[in-house]
C-alpha cells in the first residue's frame, strides 16, 4: 500500500510536497522526478504531475521543457524580497488579529510562549516549539484566508533555505521577548502596536537570516 490514501490523490500529493518544502527537505535545484515520486507514494504519475503543475503556478517549481521539473533556485534578492513581503503580510495579520483573536486563542499562544521560556531556561526540557506556531496562530486569527494562503507559499520558499534566525547567538531569547511584546498588544486589542511589533520582529529576523547566510557556500546569490 502507498503512503497516501486513494481519495483526492492530487491534493494529497500536493500537500505532502508542500510539507517537504516547508521542512527544508527539498533544496533549491532539486529535480522532482515523476516516476520516482509516484513509486514512493504508491500512486500513478497523474496526481504527481497535477501536484507539480500546481506548485509551478505558486512559484515553487519551474518546469523546463525536455528536462523536467525543478525546485526553484532563489537568488539573494529573492530572499530579501520574500522577507519584505513577509513583514508586510504578517504585520497586517497582527493588526487584524488584534481585533479578532479570541481569549481562548490568546491563552493558547501564551501557554506556548511559556513553554518556550521554560525550555530556554532549562536545557533538560524538551526542545522548544518552533516559532512558526506563534506566527501561524496569529495568521489564523487574522481571519483573512487569502493572506494565509500567500503566507503559506512564502513559508515554503523560505523553508527551502535552511535559515533559522534563532541560530544567531542570543537571538532565541530576544525573539521570545518580541513575541511577548506582540502578545501584550493583542491582549490590549491594540492594532497599531501589534502591527509595529510584528514588523520590527520580522525585520530583525530578516537581518539575522541574511547575516547567518553570508559566507556560506550554499548561500543564494
Amino acid at each position: 500500500m502507498g503512503l497516501i490514501e486513494t481519495r483526492n490523490l492530487g491534493d494529497q500529493v500536493y500537500e505532502m510536497l508542500r510539507e517537504r518544502f516547508r521542512s527544508g527537505n527539498l533544496a533549491p535545484g532539486t529535480k522532482l522526478h515523476e516516476p520516482d515520486l509516484a513509486q514512493e507514494l504508491g500512486v500513478s504519475r497523474t496526481p504527481v504531475r497535477e501536484a507539480i503543475q500546481r506548485l509551478q503556478r505558486e512559484g515553487l517549481v519551474r518546469i523546463s521543457p525536455h528536462r523536467g521539473a525543478f525546485v526553484v533556485n532563489l537568488a539573494w534578492r529573492d530572499l530579501e524580497d520574500l522577507c519584505d513581503v513577509r513583514e508586510g503580510l504578517e504585520g497586517i495579520a497582527a493588526r487584524l488579529a488584534a481585533t479578532r483573536i479570541s481569549e481562548e486563542e490568546l491563552d493558547r499562544v501564551e501557554a506556548g510562549l511559556k513553554q518556550r521560556e521554560q525550555a530556554l531556561t532549562d536545557p533538560s526540557r524538551e526542545p522548544e516549539r518552533p516559532a512558526v506556531d506563534f506566527h501561524d496562530a496569529i495568521l489564523r486569527a487574522s481571519g483573512n484566508e487569502r493572506l494565509i494562503r500567500e503566507m503559506g507559499t512564502i513559508q515554503d520558499l523560505l523553508g527551502m533555505i535552511r535559515t533559522d534566525s534563532a541560530a544567531v547567538a542570543g537571538r532565541a531569547s530576544k525573539s521570545l521577548a518580541e513575541h511577548w511584546k506582540i502578545l501584550r498588544a493583542l491582549r490590549a486589542r491594540d492594532p497599531d502596536t501589534a502591527e509595529r511589533g510584528m514588523r520590527a520582529h520580522i525585520r530583525t529576523a530578516k537581518e539575522n537570516i541574511l547575516r547567518h547566510l553570508v559566507g556560506q557556500p550554499s548561500s543564494p546569490r
